[in-house]
């Protein structure tokens, strides 16, 4: 988001990285002023400590289950949500849906590390969307925690690398550019973050390679930025949050 705010505005350089071309087409802006460095999806995570295999939730149509009222967790600013959850339901059938999940008595905190340490000490049991790299990491550190994406699932906007109006080292910037791109660049992302690289031609860890199994879908990222506001505005309102 922020790279698109900053090219609408002025305060980026054109530059078509020589690697860009692997890159695949909806991870980058037409006119060559970003292109993402790296993509993050969000999961529905859960404590296996309060949530038995056959309880795992499978659709969005789980989490309004009697069973799961006060016992989910969820970002108190996740618009990216919001706004994907009405692309692909529909407006009115999604904001039904969103009316009733605000029913479930959703415990609402803050971004990605505080909600896993919340889910990983038992504070809740499940957690509606959390950046996948979270309970992954913290699966392999002995949280007692799993992972499932509801589908379709749904991701962040791309994380992207750009080139500054008038960088100081506009040629060290085009280097960094080009090796962010590249493959090596992209296979350092992976391997030691967890996130999903934007080339087809990376070898991708297990855990990522799991999310190839899944369903996502593509969010209008133009739309929902001109929108955001009205976004921010209808979320907050829906869940009763101020």
């Amino acid at each position: 988001m922020q790279a698109w705010l900053l090219a609408k505005n002025g305060f980026l350089s054109q530059y078509i990285s020589s690697e860009r071309a692997a890159v695949q087409k909806e991870l980058q802006d037409r006119d060559g002023y970003w292109t993402a460095a790296y993509t993050n999806s969000y999961v529905t995570a859960y404590n296996l400590k309060q949530v038995p295999p056959q309880d795992v939730p499978r659709s969005y149509e789980d989490l309004l289950l009697p069973k799961w009222k006060g016992k989910m967790g969820f970002r108190d600013d996740d618009y990216e949500w919001y706004a994907t959850v009405l692309e692909f339901m529909g407006r009115e059938k999604g904001l039904q849906y969103i009316r009733r999940l605000a029913q479930q008595q959703i415990k609402f905190a803050g971004d990605s590390p505080l909600r896993i340490q919340l889910l990983c000490a038992g504070e809740y049991s499940l957690d509606i969307g959390i950046h996948f790299d979270h309970p992954e990491n913290a699966r392999k550190k002995g949280c007692p925690v799993n992972w499932v994406v509801l589908e379709p699932g749904y991701k962040r906007p791309p994380i992207a690398i750009a080139l500054a109006k008038s960088p100081p080292h506009p040629s060290a910037a085009r280097i960094f550019i080009d090796w962010m791109l590249s493959r090596d660049g992209q296979k350092v992302v992976t391997d030691f973050t967890n996130r999903e690289p934007v080339r087809a031609d990376v070898e991708l860890g297990a855990g990522v390679q799991k999310l190839k199994q899944f369903r996502f879908w593509k969010s209008n990222w133009d739309s929902i930025f001109l929108n955001l506001d009205e976004h921010q505005k209808a979320y907050r309102e829906l869940f009763g949050l101020k």
